[in-house]
């Protein structure tokens, strides 16, 4: 062990490994590295038997083989798979039927997303179909190829594609809604009345009005035939995300922020506690997206605590006005005492103003008022 040049190192580990392999026992393998590292100061540390870019200790760690470049035999080495996410271990890192190395070296695809495309269709099902898996549109007709096998058009035919800017009629253009599909129910959001499966429609959820309660624009007069209706067109919806963390409140199950999902601020019940409906998939029948029980008659009743005229789901607020305990109002006003607060007295503030309470000029004046008038009726009684 007075050998310190690394092919002296290399050749010692390789046969120390080779003979530990043969006995089976790669675990032992390990362990001897291990113990090597601990007696010569560390010159064993950068070893990689199997010229992976993994050293041997580091592949001892992940449990690869560091006898073996590509430890899962799916054709991508295991220093390759480390840098790009995908698991050295399980051939078919993302689960899509394909072999990581296939997807890398054959299809260009994404080991990690079986979806690499974002189409809604599965990479190794996008092959069997013939579409692009790495293009959301194969056909280049505007419409993307998973919505076109739900709508029952080819999607390698640009022909047929039918223009239609808001193809589930729900206010939101499709490419506001955009072609993923967020709640994972196998419909894209620019199909899904409600993108988010929260049981709160998404034309309400972006800013619009549902009278009748399905989910789709009340009004959809479309005089230019282009599918958005002519109301949203000429008025846009606003599609806010009002607790501004990215994510428009059709796609936020917690729209608010407050840590309570809409589904239950909406006034609905979620059993399993995952801010989605319960039992959706025997409450879909007509398969747009939206729970069948929570349209019409039976739609959520999006409770509004306070009386304000702003949904729950929508106020991150304390809900009960009147509560002499909770310093926030129904507006999200504190009040705030002289001793805390404003020297003067009592103030009122809220999220962009802090000004004197409009009572407190009237309460100072009276206490100066009796402050004179005891002065005055003192010095009487002296003369």
């Amino acid at each position: 062990m007075s050998c310190i040049k690394n092919s002296c190192v290399e050749n010692t580990l390789s046969v120390l490994i080779k003979q530990a392999c043969r006995q089976s026992s790669r675990v032992a393998a390990v362990m001897m590295v291990s113990t090597l590292i601990a007696t010569s100061g560390g010159a064993f540390a950068a070893v990689d038997t199997d010229s992976d870019g993994l050293s041997d200790i580091r592949e001892g760690q992940l449990g690869t083989d560091p006898t073996k470049p590509d430890s899962d035999d799916d054709g991508l080495n295991d220093g390759h798979e480390i840098t790009i996410g995908s698991d050295p271990l399980r051939p078919d890192s993302d689960g899509d039927s394909l072999t990581d190395g296939d997807e890398v070296n054959t299809h260009n695809t994404s080991p990690t997303e079986s979806d690499s495309d974002f189409d809604t269709i599965t990479d190794d099902a996008e092959l069997d179909i013939g579409t692009d898996p790495t293009v959301w549109d194969s056909d280049g007709g505007g419409i993307a190829d998973g919505t076109e096998v739900l709508m029952g058009t080819n999607p390698l035919d640009d022909g047929d594609d039918v223009q239609d800017l808001d193809l589930d009629n729900d206010g939101i253009p499709n490419d506001v809604d955009g072609t993923s599909d967020f709640d994972g129910d196998g419909i894209p959001n620019q199909m899904d009345l409600d993108s988010d499966n929260d049981g709160i429609a998404d034309l309400i959820e972006a800013g619009g009005e549902d009278i009748d309660n399905n989910g789709i624009v009340d009004d959809p007069t479309d005089a230019n035939g282009d599918g958005l209706a002519d109301g949203v067109a000429d008025t846009p919806l606003g599609v806010p995300d009002t607790d501004e963390d990215d994510a428009p409140n059709f796609t936020d199950l917690d729209s608010d922020g407050d840590g309570t999902f809409d589904l239950v601020e909406g006034g609905g019940t979620d059993a399993d506690n995952d801010g989605t409906v319960d039992d959706f998939a025997n409450d879909d029948a007509d398969g747009n997206g939206l729970a069948d029980s929570l349209t019409g008659d039976g739609a959520l009743p999006l409770t509004d605590s306070d009386g304000d005229g702003v949904a729950d789901f929508l106020q991150n607020d304390d809900a009960d006005p009147t509560d002499p305990t909770d310093p926030t109002d129904a507006s999200g006003a504190e009040i705030i005492t002289g001793i805390s607060g404003n020297p003067f007295g009592c103030t009122l503030q809220t999220g962009t103003s802090n000004g004197v309470d409009p009572v407190l000029p009237s309460i100072l004046a009276v206490f100066a008022a009796m402050g004179f008038m005891r002065r005055r009726k003192a010095v009487t009684a002296k003369s």
